[in-house]
């Protein structure tokens, strides 16, 4: 089942299957975030590429919610490099 973020054109995945289709562009608004390797700050970064910030342009695929309720993006950052962003710091173009 998917729901619709409001002011989001990327909807809710609640399936629990991830998807590594492109849906939106992405720019990051914030001076850097973390690329984690699940949705939530309690999971750490990505090794290959840890960090990307402002202005950078990702590609996002999905969108999960964290255990505190929070959205987070599961995007692609660089090539066959995917991983979850906070979806507050990412305005789709």
């Amino acid at each position: 089942m998917e729901y619709l973020i409001k002011n989001s054109s990327v909807p809710l995945n609640t399936s629990g299957k991830l998807n590594y289709t492109k849906k939106a562009t992405g720019v990051v608004n914030h001076p850097s975030i973390y690329v984690r390797k699940w949705a939530g700050k309690e999971y750490d970064p990505l090794v290959s590429v840890p960090v990307i910030y402002k202005d950078n342009k990702i590609d996002i695929c999905d969108m999960i919610k964290d255990t505190k309720n929070q959205n987070w993006y599961f995007a692609q950052v660089k090539k066959d490099i995917y991983g979850f962003v906070m979806a507050q710091y990412i305005n789709l173009i």
